[in-house]
């Protein structure tokens, strides 16, 4: 059985916007012949992997270099966003380099999300 969906901010995209679409998904499992990248994506039934692990911990206690320690998963994931984002839609946050420790909107964990758009300035917004 092929598993869900899984999408996470492309790092390299943060660098060189150019060359890196800014998210990477996995059309089931997470392996190289499932890797797509794009410029936006929309998720439904959404949950959020938090980060954890020596990387994750390294990177909030110590800034030290960001790796993929922290994903969202989807009943399913198409490219691309609405035109316009549900008045709802509230954004979702995660920087581990400034110390957080789970995704959150405005300060409070959010653990899963009916929709998740994710843009390709980066940000991510919720319809709860």
């Amino acid at each position: 059985m092929a598993g869900l969906p899984t999408a996470h901010r492309n790092l390299n995209s943060i660098r060189n916007p150019r060359r890196y679409d800014p998210w990477t998904w996995y059309d089931g499992a997470r392996t190289s012949e499932n890797r797509r990248t794009a410029q936006s994506l929309t998720l439904q039934g959404v949950t959020f992997k938090h980060p954890s692990g020596k990387k994750a911990e390294a990177c909030i206690r110590h800034g030290a270099k960001r790796n993929v320690f922290a994903w969202t998963t989807g009943r399913t994931c198409k490219p691309g966003v609405p035109e316009v984002l549900p008045t709802e839609a509230v954004r979702v946050r995660l920087n581990p380099t400034l110390g957080d420790r789970y995704f959150n909107v405005e300060g409070s964990r959010i653990d899963s999300a009916t929709v998740l758009y994710l843009l390709s300035d980066g940000t991510a917004w919720a319809v709860i």
